[in-house]
């Protein structure tokens, strides 16, 4: 586990491993993040990823949904896309890209 990872750990927020969301949606989907507002700056966060992935795969889901929470923290969500759902919350979902080097 990175230090990304443990840090979410101790803020009470584990990835949790689960194929389910990832056959019905889509199959090369790394991560989801969902959250549902608990009142005036309080929120409850489920953090899930596909099986298989690294440990480097996991430590980048991690600091990527580490910034999120930040910015959902400081009001400042609007420009990352959230999804609204049917059930009063909202979720982002995430795609493992292979960029080209700038090299």
């Amino acid at each position: 586990m990175g230090p990304a990872e443990e840090a979410l750990a101790a803020a009470g927020i584990e990835l949790e491993v689960d194929p389910g969301p990832f056959i019905e949606v889509d199959g090369g989907l790394t991560a989801c993040i969902a959250m549902r507002p608990q009142g005036e700056g309080f929120a409850s966060w489920r953090l899930v990823v596909r099986p298989g992935l690294t440990d480097e795969q996991r430590e980048t889901v991690a600091q990527w949904s580490s910034g999120l929470i930040a910015r959902w923290s400081t009001g400042e969500m609007e420009s990352d896309g959230w999804q609204a759902t049917s059930w009063g919350g909202y979720q982002l979902w995430a795609r493992e890209h292979e960029l080209p080097s700038w090299e």
